[in-house]
């Protein structure tokens, strides 16, 4: 299917037939939280988000996801978790493992901030420039913003908090000189959150990136939810039989992710 010219899977991704027909009437046992059907993601994945998807779900509403306890074998969450306040985080998680078949995983990909701020102390110029040029793009020529947000310290802020404005994440801005005082003084908890208190209630509300995430924290957070197994992986690579992550992970953003596989 994947072969398939991309004007073509999209009208196809849109039609309710073709989905049923490609995740076996929704029950091909993998799930994709945070993914629309426009997003092109292998055509076999069950999509649950807000909107767009086969199973629409607001998960800022806490409402529980709609299939039988025990009756998945893996869910996926690609840069979701982040965009959550830490009880819906932990509900989410908590939901996830009551799906999960015993033996079954989440695997899950989010910004790591303790990633982020080493890679700042080493002025690591693969994941800076990445950043910078997203950011030039997006923001400066896209929106008119000023150059400022091209700045090196601006991608380590926009890693822990952001908000959406005009469709697009913008990144919360402080000086350098009190961001490498704050990365100098504070734990990566205590920074992650001192970034996310530089938004205005309203900008927290807006959808971005509320909750720092590294793994130890996450670690611990799928312990409490259920999980037995918690295991650091890499981009494309996975401990689950047969998984194909081809058309599913986007290799564009390993230079700043955290990928990890928890087991129920």
């Amino acid at each position: 299917m994947r072969r398939l010219k991309p004007w073509l899977y999209r009208r196809l991704q849109a039609r309710r037939w073709f989905r049923q027909l490609a995740t076996r009437n929704f029950s091909s046992g993998l799930i994709a939280l945070g993914e629309q059907n426009r997003y092109g993601i292998r055509p076999e994945w069950i999509t649950v988000d807000a909107d767009g998807a086969d199973v629409n779900v607001d998960f800022r509403q806490r409402q529980p996801l709609p299939f039988p306890d025990a009756s998945q074998r893996v869910i996926y969450a690609a840069h979701v978790i982040e965009h959550l306040g830490e009880e819906m985080l932990a509900y989410l998680l908590w939901e996830s493992c009551r799906l999960l078949k015993p033996g079954g995983t989440l695997r899950l990909e989010a910004p790591d901030l303790e990633r982020a701020i080493e890679a700042y102390r080493q002025r690591d110029r693969a994941f800076l420039d990445y950043f910078r040029e997203e950011y030039r793009a997006s923001l400066v020529e896209g929106l008119g913003l000023p150059m400022a947000y091209t700045e090196d310290h601006v991608a380590l802020l926009g890693v822990a908090s952001c908000y959406i404005e005009r469709n697009t994440q913008i990144p919360v801005l402080a000086s350098r000189e009190e961001t490498d005082r704050r990365v100098g003084t504070l734990t990566v908890e205590e920074f992650g959150r001192w970034c996310v208190s530089l938004q205005s209630p309203q900008q927290q509300r807006s959808g971005g990136h509320i909750t720092p995430i590294y793994f130890e924290k996450l670690r611990r957070m799928l312990t409490d939810a259920g999980f037995t197994m918690v295991r650091r992986v890499s981009n494309g690579s996975t401990h689950v039989a047969g998984l194909a992550l081809r058309g599913v992970e986007r290799p564009h953003r390993a230079c700043y992710s955290l990928y990890v596989e928890a087991v129920k």
